[in-house]
């Protein structure tokens, strides 16, 4: 796993392409992340990235995953199939997602542009997953 400590300083590393987990077999990636306007009071710590994921994590252990590589939607309903009995499937919006409750954290997995999307809360943060999804944004890289 490669971390990294801001935007800029991955999408460098995905120029240069110096480290094992920046290329995929997929000519264009995205990751997802806040956009610097928000108002949640959070700030991007560090970026974890690995073959199958980005990780954008966020004061108090909160999070928002990128899976790369796949479908979004297709991974998203084999996940699901897969774990039918622990998921509940819930509505935001326009905004079909499945959440589970798990060990002190909240887990929300949702399709969005294609991308299998996963946002961590933990139980104790005042957050609210319909309160994060209003300021997603996503960088190219190609």
């Amino acid at each position: 796993m490669d971390t990294y400590n801001s935007l800029a300083a991955l999408e460098s590393a995905f120029l240069e392409a110096s480290t094992s987990n920046t290329r995929s077999v997929f000519e264009d990636e995205r990751i997802y992340y806040l956009s610097e306007d928000h108002s949640l009071g959070l700030s991007l710590e560090k970026i974890n990235v690995s073959k199958g994921y980005f990780n954008c994590k966020y004061g108090n252990e909160i999070m928002l995953i990128t899976n790369r590589g796949e479908d979004g939607h297709i991974a998203l309903e084999v996940m699901v199939d897969n774990n039918s009995e622990i998921f509940t499937k819930q509505q935001v919006g326009n905004l079909e997602y499945y959440y589970i409750y798990e060990k002190f954290c909240n887990y929300y997995f949702f399709e969005y542009d294609g991308y299998l999307l996963q946002i961590n809360i933990p139980d104790d943060s005042e957050m609210e997953f319909g309160d994060m999804i209003n300021y997603l944004t996503y960088m190219e890289i190609s």
